[in-house]
């Protein structure tokens, strides 16, 4: 029994081991496949994950090269579109003038626009045509500012819609540039056609064509259309050689020889015309030269003790003289309060005058370098011409009469000296010189500084042997006069770096001396003595009295453009010395009853209103607004204002040019 027992006890033990072998193995396979499901699951969750990336990026990757090439497709299609719209635009503004939406059609030779939207399979293509919006600077702006109907913005689109909806755009701006039109003004013609207005503005030959400043003041024509008024036959058949002439007063020598009367004593009414009447005459002299003033004259003679002689113009009797020293004979003499002056050889004299009645005693002498033609005082300043083709002038100062000191000398590039002219601010001297073939007769010296003189610019006369000058009244112009050539020429010195001749007169007898006066009515005369035997003294009608004006302005005559258009721009070629200004307005607008002299004209500066002006070339503004200032416009003006802080600068504009488009 215990046997049975203990083999029951060892079977169960053996079973046991069994068992438990057997749920070793159990087990052990059973976490051996647990880990297996696990690894699966999570394989399987990773691909759930991956797996749209991954099908998505194989569907991109077979699709991508289909979409590259649509957009590549697409942009073909727009530049050539741009391309299309680019060769309507050359071919004509008015293709591209209108807002709107066009594609592009091609005809046998050529581009068109066609309103709408293109299909082009899967493609749509489109041209937007929109306007352009500037400020008053001429920038581009979103909103406000005005349209520029010279500038269109583009932009030209091609989209589609599978496999996403996608679009390729170009945007550009287009202006007009070709078949631009301009009206030019840069001749005397082109400034001076009929219809211009305009104040205080000379329209003058310089450089083929250009405005300048004039004068100002009253007067009743042009110093630069000179003419003879009245004329006088003086006794005897002398030549007259000098001349004085003061307001109502002329005094004349006609006496180098035997033949003429020493002096000719002739008053001038203040009428219109003015009326000169001989009301003395004086005999027994021969006189090279003339001084006169109120009461008095003084003429210059080849008498050996006396070579000025003292005339009182109202008994028309002798009742002084000078006599210099030495043999040689008084060729110029010249008066200034108390003191008289005289050239005679190479020796320029100061005599005492505080007596008009007498033998007149000298004050003081200074020896030349060489003979003296010619003298002129100014401010205690004797201006005297040489007879040298090297030194032409000397000054000298005056202010002791009785120790006269040689300040400098002149020297130019002429011939010997003829005469002199200083205007009252004696900031320029006008010398006349001998004629020559190859070097210039008049000189414009600026003499501010004495001590150091300088040529400001020189003219030629043009074949005029020059025997004497004058200043215009104003001191904007100078008169030659001499015999040859054209014998009265008329120089305009605004501005003096370029005189010019700007009128004359032909005197085949030649002119041998000249003076102007301005009349306290601003009446405005020149007297000159000719070699006319039967009206040696003629008065010419002068022009206006002031000097250069301050300000003034030029309209130009009405510019029909043809048909209503963009006028794009307004450009200035103008010469703006310091101290002067040039500034333009422009107007626009639309003829009445076909007529562009009918319209109504506002003009306006850069910003559109009339409170401004250019001072610049620049862009013209746009205003299509029916009221004042048009652009597009058909009838064009524009309006120059000139002005100066110096009479004797002014500024010039020799070019205006009015660009618009068709």
């Amino acid at each position: 029994m215990w046997s049975k027992c203990l083999s029951d006890l060892v079977g169960l033990r053996y079973a046991r081991g069994i068992f438990r072998r057997t749920n070793s193995v159990f087990f052990s396979h059973f976490a051996r496949s647990g880990q297996s499901i696990i690894e699966i699951l999570m394989a399987v969750a990773l691909f759930a994950l991956l797996a749209p990336a991954l099908v998505t990026g194989y569907v991109t990757a077979v699709s991508g090269k289909a979409a590259q090439q649509q957009r590549l497709q697409a942009a073909a299609l727009a530049r050539e579109a741009v391309e299309a719209v680019r060769v309507v635009r050359e071919r004509g503004w008015s293709g591209i003038a209108t807002n709107g939406t066009y594609y592009p059609a091609q005809t046998a030779t050529t581009w068109e626009l066609v309103s709408g939207v293109q299909t082009l399979g899967s493609f749509s293509r489109r041209i937007e045509i929109s306007e352009v919006r500037r400020n008053t600077q001429g920038d581009i702006v979103l909103f406000g500012g005005t349209v520029d109907p010279s500038t269109k913005h583009v932009r030209v689109s091609v989209s589609w819609g599978l496999p996403l909806f996608s679009e390729e755009f170009i945007e550009l701006y287009l202006t007009r540039y070709q078949e631009n039109l301009s009206i030019i003004h840069t001749t005397t013609d082109d400034f001076l056609e009929l219809g211009h207005v305009r104040e205080n503005v000379d329209v003058t030959s310089l450089d083929g064509g250009a405005l300048k400043l004039g004068v100002s003041g009253s007067g009743f024509s042009n110093w630069c259309e000179p003419s003879a008024i009245t004329e006088l036959d003086l006794p005897k058949n002398g030549v007259a050689r000098a001349l004085t002439a003061i307001q109502g007063e002329v005094f004349a020598g006609t006496g180098t020889n035997a033949s003429g009367v020493s002096l000719a004593h002739v008053t001038v009414s203040n009428t219109n015309p003015p009326v000169a009447v001989l009301s003395g005459t004086l005999d027994g002299y021969k006189t090279n030269d003339v001084f006169g003033e109120p009461g008095f004259a003084y003429i210059a003679t080849d008498s050996n003790n006396s070579e000025v002689v003292i005339i009182n113009t109202i008994t028309m009797g002798v009742i002084g003289t000078f006599d210099s020293p030495g043999s040689t004979d008084g060729e110029s003499v010249f008066v200034v309060g108390n003191v008289g002056y005289l050239a005679a050889g190479n020796r320029v004299h100061t005599f005492d005058l505080s007596s008009r009645v007498g033998s007149r005693p000298q004050l003081g002498t200074i020896t030349l370098s060489s003979t003296v033609r010619s003298i002129f005082v100014r401010n205690n300043t004797i201006y005297a011409a040489l007879t040298s083709s090297s030194t032409q002038v000397a000054m000298i100062n005056a202010s002791n009469p009785s120790s006269l000191q040689l300040l400098s000398t002149i020297s130019v590039l002429g011939g010997a000296g003829r005469d002199l002219y200083v205007p009252e601010d004696e900031r320029r001297l006008y010398l006349v010189t001998a004629a020559s073939s190859t070097l210039r007769e008049l000189f414009i010296v600026n003499i501010e500084n004495k001590l150091a003189p300088s040529l400001v610019s020189s003219y030629d006369t043009n074949g005029m042997d020059p025997q004497a000058v004058s200043s215009i009244p104003g001191g904007n112009g100078v008169i030659i006069v001499g015999t040859g050539g054209e014998e009265y020429q008329v120089v305009n010195t605004v501005p003096e770096t370029l005189p010019e001749r700007c009128g004359g007169l032909q005197i085949d007898s030649g002119i041998y001396d000249i003076d102007t006066v301005l009349e306290d009515d601003g009446d405005a005369f020149a007297y000159i003595t000719t070699g006319d035997s039967s009206s040696e003294l003629k008065v010419l009608i002068g022009g206006p009295g002031g000097s250069q004006s301050a300000s003034g302005w030029y309209e130009s005559q009405p510019l029909d453009l043809g048909f209503s258009t963009a006028i794009n721009r307004l450009s200035i070629d103008s010469e703006v010395p310091s101290g002067t200004t040039v500034s333009y307005q422009i107007s626009g607008a639309h003829p009445v009853s076909g007529s562009c002299a009918l319209a109504d004209y506002v003009f306006v500066g850069h910003d559109g209103t009339s409170n401004t002006v250019y001072t610049e070339t620049g862009p013209i503004p746009f205003s299509n607004d029916g009221v004042g200032f048009e652009n597009p416009a058909q009838c064009v003006k524009y309006k120059v204002y000139l002005t100066t802080d110096d009479v004797l600068v002014s500024p010039l504009l020799f070019e205006v040019q009015v660009n618009y488009s068709p």
